[in-house]
């Protein structure tokens, strides 16, 4: 369970879901998504060409949004890799990393939503003398 995530992960919902307020429809299986390429968004089809999950979740258009934000606190393991050096996912993860693709644009450098980026949504501070993996940024804001 994700009890000890900042608040400021759910600022990114609040203010989307407000404006998202029709039905979100039926939940996507995040967990039957297959491994999708480090390079670019998940929903690239240039580097993705074959994610159905990614494709029902942009069939679903702006619907999508509030499902995968239900999903953030969901700590459920998923028992398959699906990015490169990851130690392990859960439907939460993936559904994070979905929510940033979808709110960026195909520059893979700009949010379309002011303030959902995945450096803002986690405080991220670029540094020049360490890199740390986005795995790790990740569970470090977890557990903050």
């Amino acid at each position: 369970m994700l009890s000890g995530i900042k608040k400021s992960i759910f600022v990114f919902p609040a203010t989307i879901l407000a404006a998202f307020v029709v039905s979100a429809g039926d939940r996507i299986e995040l967990s039957e998504i297959d491994h999708f390429c480090p390079k670019g968004r998940a929903r690239d089809k240039e580097y993705n060409p074959h994610l159905p999950v990614i494709d029902a979740l942009i069939e679903k258009g702006t619907n999508s949004i509030p499902l995968l934000i239900e999903m953030l606190s969901d700590d459920t393991r998923i028992d398959h890799q699906i990015i490169d050096y990851w130690p392990s996912h859960t439907l939460g993860d993936i559904a994070f990393i979905i929510l940033t693709d979808l709110t960026t644009d195909s520059s893979w450098k700009t949010s379309t939503i002011p303030g959902a980026s995945w450096d803002e949504v986690l405080e991220s501070k670029p540094s020049t003398s360490i890199l740390i993996p986005v795995y790790y940024q990740l569970q470090d804001f977890k557990q903050e």
